[in-house]
């Protein structure tokens, strides 16, 4: 566990960490429909939410998720958000809903690209907010699926 910690702090340390200098981002009342189509309000105890806006960011994500068995990411105070608006709305529809309802956990989508749009992001990372109260606090980018494993792993130790 000791080992696994120190691991974590590490790769943290690593991972571009940013405090947030703009006016706060609040997600009170925004609302996300998951893969299902049944809609969701982002609650009040939610303290993590991941944010993935491109391909490979989406499949860190889901490889992540999926090695450490987390299905239940409410139970960590997360919550995942994919921004799928490039893609066409057949593709969406014929390919990528039906291949998320395959998932073991909710993934809250974003298919205007309108209520993300002005949230922090680096290109090709992943991006990662920790939330007090509704509003962005911090932020921190993962370039790859091992630093976002890594993080996960620290959140469900806690």
């Amino acid at each position: 566990m000791k080992k696994m910690l120190k691991k974590a702090i590490l790769t943290l340390a690593m991972c571009s960490f940013v405090s947030l200098s703009y006016a706060a981002i609040s997600v009170q009342d925004v609302n996300f429909e998951d893969q299902w189509g049944t809609t969701h309000t982002v609650s009040a105890e939610t303290q993590w939410l991941i944010f993935s806006s491109h391909r490979d960011g989406v499949q860190w994500v889901k490889d992540s998720l999926i090695e450490l068995e987390l299905t239940d990411l409410q139970r960590h105070n997360m919550l995942y958000v994919a921004d799928i608006s490039v893609m066409p709305d057949f593709i969406i529809k014929l390919f990528a809903i039906p291949k998320m309802q395959d998932l073991p956990f909710k993934v809250y989508l974003d298919k205007e690209g309108e209520t993300t749009a002005g949230w922090p992001r680096n290109q090709e990372q992943v991006s990662v907010y920790k939330v007090v109260d509704h509003e962005f606090v911090e932020t921190q980018y993962f370039a790859g699926k091992e630093a976002l494993k890594t993080f996960f792993q620290g959140v469900i130790a806690e």
